[in-house]
């Protein structure tokens, strides 16, 4: 019913929704029932007046399919908010068709699917429900789906986004224009390995923070948070932002938390890591503090430790539960109509975590090797020098030239894409030659150490808030 039928009907209205206080029936002669398909929850009322004003999951709905999330793949199941859940399964039978809808919705997406519940906890009639069946395992008497095969689903839910990490950079790497991973090459730099790669320590430098405590999980964070993008200032590298970071908390503890990162502004920022002049992308540094701040603060209490303690010892884990709550970390870009999924900065920051606290404590992730390398300037330049990445005359010419090339480009996805297929695949050469095992984030360490030692390596130039 619209608005203005509404306004000309109230008793009209209220007869048809007022239901019998003791058997929950509805008025005889006025049968009202909740729509169904994306329609029912997006307004409350079409209308080119009335629709904004009210609005329920339309914009929320605009922007999944803007993303990239075909319209099909978005189900609704609203309910009649009248009843109580007994009599929503007795009249209508709303959670066997609820049962089904997850069910359809794991068959079409092959995978974790999302769920989005709307007004305090939904169709369970309130929060105190809500969290009395999680608590006790109450089910109302109501159909559920198989545990054992949920546990199945969340265990493989793990492992899903690093799996997309390697599937969509091998795409990229078999169809790639302009850089080329050549065999040969990762052959001759295993073979140069005799047996072991040269280990590196996480903080060889002595650049970091570190007490061992939630403290330094923080720190790690917000260093990762800001750790992309220092080459438009020639004198400006990782050391800067680590050791300014670290002077800043050893001056002041209270330097990171969750409030005052989402008040700092670009000034305050250079006056934190004692630099002179403006940073490069400084107002998008300064958004993506303010981003931390705030998620941390309203879904982990403000500390990146609880965030962690959430991925239950997991890398895949925390690099999907990183990429989930922080937009600044969902790195990933669009090449030859597909998704490439590259993930750079949530993937180092379980990287540093397990290196800092050497694997244990905060830093303990028994799937660690699932984390690949870390895309950025260094160790694609690193990976052409030693011949294991080949580049087109054009692209040759535009590194050497120091052209910018454009975030997103072909060029550009493959230059990373390329090098996370190219580091797989000398991993696992390496352990089929050797027998000895070696972790991608190691390989990494290795690269990245010779890349930043080399005074005259020529990388490519690309403005972006990902590496």
């Amino acid at each position: 019913m619209a608005c203005e039928q509404l306004l000309s009907a109230v008793n009209c209205w209220l007869e048809c929704v007022l239901l019998d206080p003791y058997n929950q029936t509805g008025h005889p002669e006025c049968k009202s029932r909740p729509d169904s398909g994306l329609s029912a929850i997006t307004e409350l009322d079409p209308g080119y007046i009335t629709g904004p004003l009210s609005s329920v999951w339309k914009d929320w709905i605009k922007w999944c399919i803007e993303f990239g999330i075909e319209a099909n793949a978005i189900i609704a199941v609203p309910y009649d908010w009248r009843l109580s859940p007994s009599k929503l399964e007795e009249r209508d039978l709303y959670f066997h068709k609820l049962k089904l809808a997850f069910e359809t919705a794991l068959k079409l997406c092959g995978g974790t699917s999302v769920v989005f519940a709307h007004s305090s906890g939904s169709p369970f009639l309130g929060a105190t429900e809500t969290v009395k069946a999680a608590l006790s395992g109450a089910t109302f008497g109501l159909p559920v789906s198989e545990v054992s095969r949920l546990r199945a689903d969340s265990d493989r839910e793990d492992n899903t986004v690093m799996d997309e990490v390697r599937k969509s950079s091998a795409w990229v790497a078999t169809h790639s224009s302009h850089v080329v991973v050549d065999s040969s090459g990762i052959e001759k730099v295993v073979e140069n390995m005799t047996g072991s790669i040269p280990k590196v320590e996480w903080d060889y430098e002595g650049i970091h923070y570190f007490d061992n405590g939630p403290l330094t999980v923080q720190y790690l964070f917000v260093l990762d948070a800001l750790n992309f993008c220092f080459w438009p200032d020639k004198e400006l590298n990782y050391d800067h932002l680590a050791s300014g970071l670290k002077a800043a908390l050893q001056n002041d503890k209270s330097a990171f938390d969750a409030d005052r990162l989402q008040k700092y502004t670009g000034p305050q920022l250079r006056e934190l890591l004692k630099w002179p002049r403006p940073l490069p992308l400084e107002d998008e540094r300064v958004r993506l503090l303010h981003e931390v701040g705030l998620e941390l603060e309203r879904n982990f209490g403000g500390k990146a430790s609880n965030l962690v303690e959430s991925c239950g010892k997991s890398a895949a884990e925390l690099v999907a539960l990183v990429a989930r709550h922080f937009p600044g970390f969902r790195d990933h870009s669009v090449y030859k109509g597909h998704q490439v999924f590259l993930y750079k900065r949530a993937q180092i920051f379980a990287a540093d975590l397990w290196g800092a606290f050497k694997g244990k404590g905060y830093g303990e992730l028994y799937d660690i090797d699932s984390i690949t390398m870390f895309a950025d300037y260094i160790v694609p330049a690193v990976l052409q020098e030693l011949g294991v990445l080949k580049y087109s005359s054009n692209l040759s010419s535009a590194i050497e030239t120091n052209s910018e090339i454009a975030s997103g480009s072909e060029e550009e996805v493959e230059l990373r894409a390329c090098s996370i297929y190219a580091v797989e695949k000398m991993r696992d050469l390496f352990r089929a030659k050797s027998g000895n095992q070696v972790l991608s984030v190691e390989l990494d360490l290795w690269l990245w150490s010779v890349g930043v030692q080399s005074q005259y390596l020529q990388h490519h130039r690309t403005l972006s808030i990902y590496y």
